[in-house]
């Protein structure tokens, strides 16, 4: 499967997830949702 048939794109669900801020704190997205919108933003590249 090319790599451009798994790229998101706008409307596209995402599975529910919990990151670690940088300052230790931890982020879910379900907990966000609920007071409304998140922009969730792909970065491509080489780190």
């Amino acid at each position: 499967m090319p790599l451009s048939a798994r790229v998101p794109v706008v409307g596209d669900k995402v599975a529910d997830f919990t990151v670690v801020e940088s300052g230790g704190s931890r982020w879910q997205l379900s907990s966000n949702l609920e007071s409304g919108m998140c922009l969730l933003v792909f970065y491509r590249g080489h780190w």
